[in-house]
């Protein structure tokens, strides 16, 4: 029971520094429906998004600028 009392405070700190997620526009097509990529992340700045491959095998780097996928490592 100490276990579960103890759980509740720290969980609740966790979730009290999330921020609000909100729908700003419509979701849009960023490659092509036959690649599979993951895990992605966001530049500090946003211009950029780096990704996974199928299986974590090699990074990528989507540009917002130019709508382009290059290969950082494979």
């Amino acid at each position: 029971m100490k276990r579960i009392l103890l759980l509740v405070p720290v969980l609740g700190l966790l979730l009290a520094n999330e921020p609000a997620v909100r729908k700003i526009g419509s979701p849009i097509l960023l490659v092509d429906q036959e690649t599979n990529y993951m895990s992605p992340k966001w530049s500090p700045d946003g211009k950029h998004l780096a990704i996974t491959g199928a299986s974590y095998r090699g990074i990528y780097l989507f540009t917002f600028t130019d709508n382009e996928v290059n290969e950082l490592t494979d």
